[in-house]
Parts: structure tokens; C-alpha cells; sequence
């Protein structure tokens, strides 16, 4: 069955002997307007932060030097498609003793649909000589992910500002988008749809180990070391309509997930040496398992340094993936990698601000280049630092 086409459009000449290109020319707009209320509680050992808050998403698209068309049963297009969503949340700190604490945390958040995924726009291309058929499209009917999350962590504080930490995690999603290409035939012709689509449900569970210490009882210069080391470690399974009665993990979601670095801070300098490390996980699905794509598991190692020059003012140097670590990618039926890529190492030199004003904190950084976070590696759906309190937008962590 051919996946139906929620976008068709206008195009001269032979469908089937032409090749063909439309534009993906659009404009797009996303405005969030959001209300929060939210309050804090104490009473004993215990200290509470619960509250609400109120996102409405307005999206916009002007779609140029293309005619939009959606099948009857789609009903017509919106361009400009607004929803809105409560977020309530409700954290508890408890101190078991000193120096333990136990963290309690129940929050609903949203993820919104990435541009490029939910743009009205469609590339055809049709081969001269086969006559096969390629479409690469966006998906406006793609919906907000959202998700329940209920987080349990048990903190340990150490001498010398270290700290050892035990977390527990579920989380249950509703609509996980994920990248799907399907080959059908029709009339002898292969047809190849390359888009996005909203998933069902999905539930995703984990443990996170975090521990951090300062060599503070070292001599002289080598009590600036120190150690960090988390790991994260998941389990996950999602409902894809489309593929019905097939058990699926989440998409884009490393089984296991680890950083270790090597730190030094000591007077005006300081830096960080980091090797982390990810599983391998689903990356876009197929028409059958044998056309299921996966990225493969990946390793790198970074280094971060900087140099306090005055109050206020360091200037910051990073290297990413100093080794220059490939990346894989494997086809369910291919043997070997069906990609391989050198994404290479990546320098920056920078210098950094610290600003006091209002008794705000404000920071500002002039850079080279980007650069990837040092000692980290996220995925889509577990990110390593997250905050789902009433005051601050709920994303998908």
C-alpha cells in the first residue's frame, strides 16, 4: 500500500518520464505565548515547587511557486494551524539526612515538530531511464509530541563539592515522530516516499548513575584534578500504526548512554578532557525490517580548556572528536554499513563574558565556530539536562 500523499503538487510534463523537481520554497513562523503559576511550600524536611503553565503555539507557513492539494479524506489544509497546551507540574525535595536528599518530580511537557518535518513543501524526482519515482516531503499534519514524566533521585553529597546520585525514570509519549521511506509499486513503477509521521504510544524507562568528585586532599597543584562519570542506561518500546503487530524501540534512543572526564580547576584555570559513548538506536523506519536503518553505536572524546584573563572575562578553547570517530549506519538486510561518514574534529577559540546586572546573571559568548557540549551526548527524548518547572517551556527530557 502506498503511504498517502497529504501534499500533491503541480507538475508539467510526463509524470512517469520526466525528470522533475518541484520547489521547497516556504516561509514559516512559530509563535508560543505562555502563562505560568506556580508556588512554593515547605514544611519540615520537606520543600515542594508545584505550579501550572499555559503554551499557545500559533504556526504559520507561506508556501511559494507550489499549488497545495490533500486527499478528501485529509480535509483542507490550515497554513496557519494554532493549539494550546497545559503543562502542570509538581517537585518534591525531601533531606533524608544530611548530606542525602531524595528528589520527587511529576511534569507534563510538549516537544513541537521541527520546520523542516512540518513544512508543506515536495521534491519529486523521476528517473529518466526506470522511471521510478522519488518524493521527499514535509508533513503539516505532524502533531506536538507530549509526554507524562515521573522522576525519582536519590542524592548523596560528598566532601570537597562532590556528589553520587541514583536516578529513576518513566516517561509515556504520545505521537514520537519518526522518519519512515517506503518503496511500493504501482503500474510497474517504484514509488519511494521519504517523509514524517506521528507515532502512537510510547513508553521509555531508564536509570541514570552520576558521580563527581574534586581531588581536594591532593598536594599542591594536583588538587585542581577531579573526576565526573554518568551513565544512563534505557529501555523503551514504541506503537507504530504503520507498521502494526512489530515491537519497536524509540526512535533516535541510545539503550545506553555514558560520559567520563578527567577535570582540572585550580585559581584562574580550567579544563576538562571527556570520552563519551552511546548505543546504537532506530533511526528511520522502512517498508518491511529488512529496509529499517539504524545508527550505529558511537564514541568520541573531547577536551575543553579555559583561562580566567579578569573578573568576568575567560577565554575558552574546545576541541570535539579529537580522535576523528566515524559514524555508521546499517540497513536491516545489508551486511556492512550502507554510510559511513568522517564528521572530523572541530575547534573553537572564544572568549566568554560573565555580566552582573539587576542581580540577574547574564552571559554572553563570542565563538569561532558552534561547539557540541563537552562531556555529553543526548538523544531526542532523554536529554542530560532538563528542566520541567512550571516557569521555565516543558520539553520532551
Amino acid at each position: 500500500m502506498i503511504v498517502p500523499f497529504p501534499i500533491s503538487s503541480s507538475i508539467t510534463g510526463d509524470f512517469f518520464g520526466n525528470p522533475v523537481t518541484t520547489h521547497e520554497a516556504y516561509d514559516a513562523s512559530e509563535d508560543v505565548y505562555a502563562a505560568y503559576v506556580m508556588g512554593t511550600f515547605s514544611w519540615g524536611r520537606w520543600s515542594a515547587i508545584s505550579g501550572v503553565r499555559v503554551e499557545h503555539t500559533r504556526v504559520g507557513f507561506n508556501v511559494t511557486s507550489q499549488q497545495i492539494q490533500r486527499p478528501p479524506e485529509a480535509g483542507p489544509f490550515d497554513p496557519n494551524g494554532s493549539y494550546t497546551n497545559v503543562l502542570p507540574s509538581v517537585h518534591l525535595r525531601y533531606e533524608i539526612r544530611e548530606p542525602m536528599i531524595m528528589r520527587l518530580a511529576w511534569s507534563h511537557s510538549v516537544a513541537r515538530p521541527e520546520f523542516n518535518r512540518l513544512a508543506p513543501f515536495e521534491t519529486i524526482n523521476v528517473d529518466n531511464l526506470t522511471g521510478d519515482i522519488n518524493i521527499d516531503r514535509g508533513n503539516p499534519d505532524l502533531k506536538a509530541v507530549e509526554s507524562s514524566n515521573l522522576d525519582l533521585m536519590f542524592e548523596y553529597y560528598l566532601d570537597h563539592g562532590g556528589i553520587l546520585s541514583v536516578g529513576l525514570f518513566y516517561k509515556r509519549l504520545d505521537g514520537p515522530i519518526y522518519r519512515s521511506i517506503m518503496t511500493n509499486e504501482a503500474d510497474g513503477v517504484l514509488v519511494t516516499v521519504d517523509s514524517f509521521f506521528n507515532a502512537g504510544k510510547a513508553d521509555l524507562m531508564g536509570v541514570e548513575l552520576n558521580y563527581q568528585t574534586q581531588f581536594r586532599f591532593l598536594p599542591g597543584v594536583l588538587s585542581g584534578l577531579g573526576m565526573m562519570f554518568n551513565a544512563t542506561i534505557t529501555r523503551s518500546d514504541v506503537d507504530v500504526p504503520q507498521r502494526p503487530g512489530e515491537k519497536f524501540s524509540l526512535f533516535r534512543q541510545s539503550d545506553h548512554i555514558g560520559n567520563i572526564a578527567l577535570t582540572y580547576d585550580r585559581k584562574k584555570f580550567d579544563a576538562r578532557l571527556a570520552f563519551n559513548w552511546r548505543s546504537d538506536y532506530l533511526l528511520l523506519l522502512g517498508t518491511n525490517p529488512l529496509n529499517d536503518s539504524y545508527e550505529a553505536s558511537f564514541r568520541k572524546l573531547d577536551f575543553q580548556a579555559g583561562y580566567r584573563i579578569r573578573r568576568g572575562w575567560k577565554i575558552m578553547f574546545d576541541v570535539t572528536n579529537i580522535t576523528n570517530e566515524p559514524q555508521y549506519q546499517i540497513t536491516g538486510g545489508v551486511r556492512g554499513p550502507t554510510f559511513y561518514g568522517l564528521t572530523g574534529r572541530t575547534y573553537a577559540l572564544g572568549v566568554q563574558a560573565t555580566f552582573l546586572i539587576s542581580d540577574h546573571l547574564f552571559n554572553h559568548e563570542l565563538q569561532a565556530k558552534p561547539v557540541s557540549a563537552i562531556g555529553s551526548l543526548c538523544s531526542d527524548y532523554l536529554a542530560c539536562i532538563c528542566d520541567t518547572s512550571p516557569e521555565y517551556s516543558g520539553g520532551v527530557c
